[in-house]
């Protein structure tokens, strides 16, 4: 499939991609994710799945939807989600908050802890035995930009090729104390906004708790691609830009400004720890996005 027919079905989401974006990222990232596919070929498990990550307002969906459409146009059959279609209900994170009261990483949905955990780490060995699943659909402009599960899914039938998976907390590690917070030491930035979030240091350890749970959700990922913020600065803008996007496509209200950026504070101690020290060591690719939320710079083989 060509660029001009890539832009005619994105925009059918209201997305626009650039063709110089297109040529030198989505098409050698594609090229790349198929070889190592092919290479592959042959093992018990033939659904070869690639894990996107990256920060909040990265351009992880609109990366996954170009490579669906990509690699499909080339006769694979391709199937892929977010890990936010399996967030815990809007009443179950309620419960959660009241389990850590006071704790600002559970007062928002997306910390590690908050997803249907479980759930997911079944339907994706269903996935890479070739077996038919159901993917959830968890709609973020409910209660107020809080969001809540819905009755909708979509049905995959029989064995897919590829299945593409993308959030920002993939391979969050599961890591000592004393190494998150050498972590949090490492960026002014980082620093100052964990010191607000967390003075007594206390809340952060619940989350490393949860993110044993997630390990081997991490495992099964075959290969991954990292969209690395060129400035982690950068990711409360981009946040602010995704909301508007979300009031524009859905009939929620979604959040204001002022709580998109209190919103988006907690998640950032956890993206400077999936950079420093993500767990997974899948081949693959990163890319440095840049603060247009364009890649800057070559793509970058992950051995």
């Amino acid at each position: 499939m060509n660029f001009a027919a890539i832009r005619k079905e994105m925009e059918k989401d209201s997305v626009e991609i650039e063709e110089k974006v297109f040529n030198e990222y989505y098409v050698p990232l594609a090229e790349h994710c198929s070889k190592i596919r092919n290479a592959k070929i042959g093992s018990d498990e033939d659904t070869f799945t690639v894990f996107i990550q990256g920060a909040q307002g990265s351009g992880k969906t609109v990366l996954t939807k170009v490579l669906n459409l990509i690699l499909a146009s080339e006769g694979y059959n391709v199937a892929g989600c977010s890990i936010d279609d399996f967030y815990l209900s809007y009443a179950d994170r309620a419960v959660l908050a009241e389990k850590h009261p006071g704790n600002p990483f559970f007062a928002v949905r997306g910390t590690l802890g908050t997803h249907r955990h479980a759930y997911l780490y079944d339907m994706l060995q269903r996935i890479k035995q070739g077996e038919d699943f159901s993917i959830p659909h968890f709609d973020k402009s409910l209660h107020e930009g809080r969001g809540d599960i819905t009755d909708r899914v979509t049905a995959v039938k029989g064995r897919q090729d590829f299945f593409l998976f993308e959030g920002w907390c993939l391979f969050t590690p599961a890591v000592a104390t004393d190494v998150f917070l050498d972590v949090m030491a490492g960026d002014e930035y980082v620093h100052g906004l964990f010191n607000e979030l967390d003075p007594s240091r206390k809340y952060y350890k619940a989350v490393l708790e949860y993110a044993e749970e997630y390990q081997k959700i991490w495992q099964l990922a075959d290969s991954m691609v990292i969209l690395e913020a060129e400035d982690i600065k950068f990711i409360t803008q981009w946040r602010l830009n995704q909301e508007k996007t979300t009031k524009k496509k859905s009939a929620g209200a979604g959040m204001t400004p002022a709580e998109v950026v209190e919103f988006v504070k907690p998640y950032i101690p956890i993206t400077e720890l999936i950079a420093k020290r993500k767990s997974q060591k899948s081949p693959g690719v990163s890319l440095s996005i840049g603060e247009n939320q364009r890649p800057k710079g070559p793509m970058k083989e992950i051995s």
